[in-house]
């Protein structure tokens, strides 16, 4: 048996490690099938995948990988099957068109490596694939979906439930926003409509019954990969009447809240008049109409109630008795009202030791109703209140011993709100914690362990909502069930932080929703929450909360 050196061995091994070295990567493969397959006009256009995939705008492209290595080994190979989903292919732009996005070739590697070899290890063998629409086309383009079409358009005119007088020129007004479309537009025509933007849309033709009628006025917009979106606005192709002219009050003028109203009809009156109808818009809150059937000329109307104080405008609407209408312009006018003068507030306390002080006033006129606020000294932070009551006394809802205020103002029989009393304010001194009402001493809710970070401890979590571990966009409102005999609730917000809670809010609402502040969240962080019922008849918190509860702000 012949030996052979140490020297040679080493040598021997080096040149099988070269020669491993050398290898051709020819050997070695990385390729894949695309499922749906891209086919033009039905999976996609323009090579985009788009809405025509199976699953429509939630659809997704899946890519299965298969790797050959040849005379090598596998180190890595990308894991199969893949999804591809909406916005695949592209990536955030940090340009100046943001939420716009830009093309991004997707690749993926698989990387084959030699068996170990003393003293020399061969390096590893990558290799890289960019994927496309076709796999078996290497000049098809790189693989992208878009399956989300364009906001829907927007339609100025026609207005959507309008009348029109039939033969009348109306023009067309619409439009359609593309600039955070994905894919881009469509290459002819992106946004259309029946006619022509400007151009003059169908109102058929005067005195001529054949041509009224419903229409539909639909416009479509569309991306670079086919995806379409569409606004219809409905109107209708009528004869109308002619407009009523409105005399007083003349426009900008300032007059008593019960104002006389006063038009002449039109010269035109349809198929007969059935009613007027007249609008009084104040600046803020709600419209007013009052239904007329005067055949006077002039009209003449005046409410049986004063009107809101302020600036308000006001039109006229004639009905026909086909129910056909027409509108005169609108005037701006100014009401004047009187207001209730302050109450005057009877004996306030200035300071007691009872968390629920009561107060009582004298009211400037009869009737009415009164509102009442009790407020943070120093701050202002209203605490209890705005609070409506048809007496002339209250009790406040329990206080945690500090300084605060109290005021009052009447609201007049026709709801006008009259000046804010002189404000009150007063302590409440801390007393032994046996004699304050409080919640139940407990620790805060158990923090998520980390066997189960999705999934923190809830208590009764069907009488709150949201639901527990529901995903909330914005600013959320918290709603939970009444508790029998509760008049107020102490909410107590914590963010999840780790392991531990984080207490960020404590609330006491008389009703049973709450307002979350913006500032208090942040997001893609987790927050439980839990309400505890106060009993005001007996001074005492419910022994356990109503429930505990969490979810999740959305990035």
């Amino acid at each position: 048996m012949t030996r052979i050196s140490r020297p040679s061995r080493l040598a021997a091994l080096s040149a099988m490690a070269l020669c491993a070295a050398a290898a051709p990567a020819a050997a070695q493969s990385l390729t894949y099938t695309v499922s749906p397959a891209y086919v033009e006009g039905v999976t996609g256009n323009n090579g985009w995948f788009n809405s025509g995939i199976p699953g429509g705008q939630n659809g997704a492209v899946t890519v299965t990988y298969t790797c050959l290595p040849g005379t090598l080994l596998i180190q890595s190979c990308p894991a199969s099957p893949e999804r591809f989903t909406h916005y695949a292919g592209t990536l955030p732009n940090s340009g100046p068109r943001p939420p716009a996005r830009v093309l991004a070739p997707i690749v993926r590697s698989a990387v084959f490596v030699s068996p170990p070899v003393i003293p020399i290890t061969p390096p590893p063998v990558t290799v890289n694939v960019t994927l496309r629409v076709n796999p078996l086309d290497p000049a098809s383009a790189p693989l992208k979906v878009d399956t989300w079409g364009p906001g829907a358009p927007t339609v100025t005119r026609p207005a959507a439930g309008a009348i029109y007088d039939a033969g009348s020129l109306v023009t067309a007004a619409y439009s359609c926003f593309f600039d955070d479309e994905t894919s881009g537009r469509w290459p002819v025509n992106p946004c259309a409509g029946p006619v022509a933007n400007s151009a003059n849309i169908d109102t058929g033709a005067a005195d001529t019954p054949a041509t009224y009628g419903a229409r539909a006025f639909v416009v479509t917009a569309k991306d670079l990969a086919g995806n379409v979106s569409t606004r219809t606005v409905n109107y209708t192709v009528d004869e109308l009447p002619g407009k009523p002219a409105l005399t007083a009050p003349a426009a900008g003028a300032t007059v008593d809240a019960r104002p006389t109203f006063t038009w002449t009809p039109p010269a035109d009156d349809g198929s007969g008049l059935k009613r007027y109808r007249l609008t009084v818009t104040p600046a803020s809150g709600s419209a007013r109409t009052f239904d007329v059937t005067s055949t006077t000329n002039p009209v003449v109307f005046q409410p049986i109630d004063d009107l809101p104080a302020g600036a308000a405008r006001w039109s006229v609407t004639f009905v026909d008795q086909r129910d056909r209408t027409s509108v005169t312009e609108n005037r701006t006018v100014t009401f004047k009202v009187n207001v209730p003068e302050a109450p005057k507030l009877v004996n306030p306390v200035a300071r007691t030791a009872n968390p629920q002080p009561s107060f009582s006033w004298t009211p400037a006129e009869p009737g009415g109703t009164f509102t009442w606020e009790i407020a943070a000294a120093g701050s202002g932070a209203v605490l209890q209140g705005p609070t409506t009551t048809p007496g002339t006394t209250m009790t406040a809802a329990a206080l945690s011993p500090g300084s605060y205020t109290f005021r009052v103002r009447q609201v007049s029989a026709i709801g006008r709100l009259g000046a804010w009393s002189a404000v009150a304010s007063f302590v409440i001194d801390q007393v032994p914690v046996s004699t304050v009402p409080q919640p139940p001493v407990a620790p805060p809710p158990p923090s998520p362990t980390p066997a189960r970070p999705k999934a923190p401890p809830v208590q009764n979590p069907g009488r709150l909502k949201p639901r527990a571990g529901a995903g909330v966009k914005g600013v959320p409102t918290l709603r939970w069930i009444r508790s029998p005999r509760a008049t107020l609730y102490n909410v107590q917000l914590f963010r999840v932080s780790g392991t531990k809670y984080v207490k960020v809010l404590t609330a006491f609402p008389r009703g049973t929703s709450l307002k979350l502040p913006a500032k208090k969240l942040v997001k893609g962080r987790r927050y439980v929450w839990r309400v505890w019922p106060y009993r005001g008849s007996v001074r005492k918190y419910t022994p356990k909360p109503l429930g505990v509860s969490w979810f999740a702000v959305k990035k």
